[in-house]
């Protein structure tokens, strides 16, 4: 949603790993606030695939430390 809403935003990764447009063969994870789990799920363009990962202790989404998916 942040990055949604920003006129610019910085991405933390290795240099090497910088490509001008992700390849969709390559897992990317990313945490986000359950609020825009639903709007995120629709912009994905149709050759990538997404899922929200479960937790592997209860049947339930996993969550980060700060109780976002």
């Amino acid at each position: 949603m942040a990055a949604e809403n920003a006129k610019e935003y910085v991405l933390l990764l290795p240099k090497e790993r910088f490509k001008a447009r992700l390849n969709p063969t390559v897992s990317l994870c990313i945490e986000i606030i359950p609020n825009c789990l639903n709007n995120l799920m629709t912009k994905i363009p149709q050759e990538y695939t997404a899922k929200v990962r479960l937790d592997q202790s209860v049947a339930s989404f996993a969550h980060s430390p700060l109780g976002n998916f």
